[in-house]
């Protein structure tokens, strides 16, 4: 098991230096938080793993068990380049149909029917799935963004008052990523421009050598920020606007046994975060998610939201900041990303790009 953890903030010094000084305090520990809290969930999933493996043993037995791993650890396939996803040449098809092929004598001298295997796996996937965290959700339902005719007229028209809005060009600017990684490979890519109001990234992970349990869970954010100085005790109620440049889910999976398996799992988020003399949790609306559960291999590309289409996210943060006070106002997007693969090699992408148009914000009761 590996972690990964990278951030990087831009603070300016438009508030007093010691609130600016607690504030990057304060987002380099919640992000190392959350890297707290996401290896517990990983070791939750480690259990579930070995669970799994005693119950393919129980089938199987100790000798068979062995002689499944070893049937998998020789196949004979050409190195790929990490990150690459297959081709479907007729060699290679050859090749795959041959593996499945022994897999399948190996389960018939065994005396072992590939529906009960098929099943245990089934069972592993669905457990795995339960320890899916949900969405934030508000009065019962599902935070998601809204569409501009969901936002109140003069906010959406631009004349609301006493509403504070913010446009590019923005001062300040966050990002992180945090996780961890069993067999995985993870490469990111960062969008970030604070001039223009550019946030994204590319959450990518990959794995091309899958053993019995090979899991990756990455969350990451990039973000604008400003500063707003509280005009009145209260909470602080927030309207973003975004636009969409890109936010594409893709999936490729390849079964070379032919009794494998795998669980993609993508969400993103529009997000902000409050810090001054309080310190609030990330709120989030979720724009777009795509989850596989199953054993078919295939290739996924799909987008939800179309290019240039405008979005919006009202969050409320949860605690309460007083008159006069400088709140550090961040606003951006988070990827949340969760692969698990027996045996399958998978290519999961997670990839978003979004400018934030304007941030409003107004002190709430």
């Amino acid at each position: 098991m590996k972690s990964v953890f990278a951030q990087s903030h831009h603070v300016d010094s438009s508030a007093p230096f010691d609130v600016a000084a607690a504030v990057v305090e304060e987002l380099t520990g919640s992000t190392r938080s959350r890297l707290s809290e996401m290896g517990a969930q990983f070791a939750d999933l480690r259990l579930l793993a070995e669970t799994h493996r005693r119950e393919l043993i129980e089938l199987l037995g100790d000798e068979g068990y062995d002689e499944l791993r070893a049937v998998h650890r020789r196949r004979e396939a050409s190195p790929r380049v990490p990150g690459k996803r297959p081709g479907s040449t007729s060699e290679t098809l050859a090749q795959r149909a041959d593996q499945r092929g022994r897999v399948h004598a190996l389960l018939t001298d065994l005396k072992v029917s590939p529906e009960r295997l098929r099943a245990i796996n089934h069972e592993w996937r669905s457990k795995v799935i339960s320890t899916v965290p949900r969405p934030p959700a508000r009065d019962g339902q599902t935070l998601t963004i809204l569409t501009p005719y969901d936002v109140p007229m003069d906010i959406r028209s631009g004349t609301a008052n006493p509403w504070t809005v913010f446009r590019p060009p923005f001062s300040d600017w966050s990002w992180y990523y945090t996780g961890w990684h069993n067999g995985f490979g993870f490469s990111p890519t960062l969008f970030l421009d604070a001039n223009a109001g550019n946030v994204g990234n590319d959450n990518y992970l990959f794995d091309t050598d899958a053993s019995d349990f090979d899991h990756a869970q990455i969350e990451y954010n990039s973000s604008i920020a400003v500063w707003y100085r509280m005009p009145e005790n209260g909470k602080l109620n927030v309207w973003i606007e975004a636009e969409s440049q890109e936010a594409l889910h893709q999936l490729s999976l390849v079964d070379e046994w032919g009794e494998s398996d795998a669980f993609s799992w993508q969400e993103n988020y529009l997000v902000m975060k409050a810090d001054g003399l309080a310190n609030d949790p990330w709120q989030k609306a979720l724009t777009s998610w795509m989850q596989y559960d199953g054993d078919d291999e295939g290739h996924w590309a799909n987008t939800y939201i179309p290019h240039g289409t405008t979005r919006w996210a009202n969050l409320k943060t949860e605690n309460w900041f007083p008159k006069d006070s400088w709140v550090h106002l961040t606003a951006g997007t988070t990827s949340w990303h969760r692969a698990t693969t027996n045996d399958m090699e998978i290519w999961s992408n997670l990839r978003f790009n979004w400018f934030i148009k304007s941030v409003w914000v107004e002190p709430s009761p």
